[in-house]
């Protein structure tokens, strides 16, 4: 696995190269760690102080209700991030699983490092926290218009805020 060009190929590191990365990498002292099928990263409650992202297979965000009934939210491959909201907000719990969709290894970034602009800071590790926000505000516009489709009542005034939102969109 060429760990450099995962991360160089990722959103998060976007306009970063190679050698950036890796001392980019040697200052924020990342944790690895690889996981079976079915393991869980992350657990509902806990607080996430890392940002994760999918180095190699794929993780599933799951919400299990009261019944215990399982809901997959959100899957993320190789290159992509997780937790970073929930890693952004100090003492947020999760309210979310993170699972290992299957055999996987995942990277975890000290969401403090990430985002302390210290002294030491350059304009690598500034494109790193710009590339995090750009990330974290595309999820949420994307939740944004979730909830536009599922606030709506019936099918019909569903549909129609798709094909309004569609219209608007082109």
């Amino acid at each position: 696995m060429d760990e450099i060009r995962i991360l160089a190929e990722s959103a998060l590191f976007a306009g970063i190269d190679g050698a950036e990365i890796d001392a980019m990498l040697r200052r924020l002292s990342p944790r690895r760690r690889r996981y079976r099928a079915g393991e869980t990263l992350l657990r509902a409650g806990e607080l996430a102080l890392e940002v994760g992202l999918v180095l190699e297979g794929s993780v599933r965000v799951e919400r299990v209700d009261a019944w215990g009934n399982r809901f997959i939210l959100e899957r993320f491959g190789p290159g992509e991030v997780f937790a970073e909201a929930y890693a952004c907000v100090e003492g947020e719990p999760l309210l979310v699983d993170v699972v290992a969709a299957e055999a996987c290894e995942a990277l975890f970034l000290d969401t403090a490092r990430v985002l302390s602009l210290g002294p030491t800071a350059d304009a690598c590790h500034a494109r790193l926290v710009r590339n995090l926000l750009t990330e974290m505000a595309k999820k949420n516009l994307l939740l944004s218009r979730r909830i536009r489709l599922i606030a709506p009542h019936t099918i019909r005034e569903r549909l129609l805020a798709y094909l309004s939102g569609e219209a608007l969109r082109r």
